[in-house]
């Protein structure tokens, strides 16, 4: 199966979800979960090369982009790691844009 940053950031949302559901008091809090935001995160940014570059193919930004937290794995600036970096900067950004939106339909509720 082909990764793309949709999809990604879809499964990384379901995977926050399901978190949630163990935990519904936190939506609670005005601020956000950060811990589980980037424990999120890392659970589901790729870890293989080819679904990387599936990713980072679907998306020019992930390629393009200099991610705020550096390289991943071991910090050298290379391009897989670089994308790496930059899909798990997007996945925390979707969390957090996520997190909003459930903040609000729960207040509307």
């Amino acid at each position: 199966m082909s990764e793309t940053l949709t999809s990604t950031l879809q499964d990384a949302r379901a995977a926050f979800r399901e978190a949630l559901d163990y935990d519904p008091d936190i939506l609670d809090s005005e601020d956000p979960p950060d811990d589980l935001i980037w424990e999120t995160a890392d659970a589901c940014t790729p870890v293989y090369y080819s679904d990387l570059l599936d990713v980072a193919s679907s998306n020019h930004d992930m390629i393009l982009g200099q991610p705020d937290i550096g390289p991943a794995f071991d910090g050298t600036p290379t391009p897989i790691n670089i994308i790496t970096a930059n899909i798990y900067e997007a996945i925390a950004e979707d969390l957090r844009d996520y997190w909003d939106e459930l903040r609000a339909e729960q207040a509307a509720a």
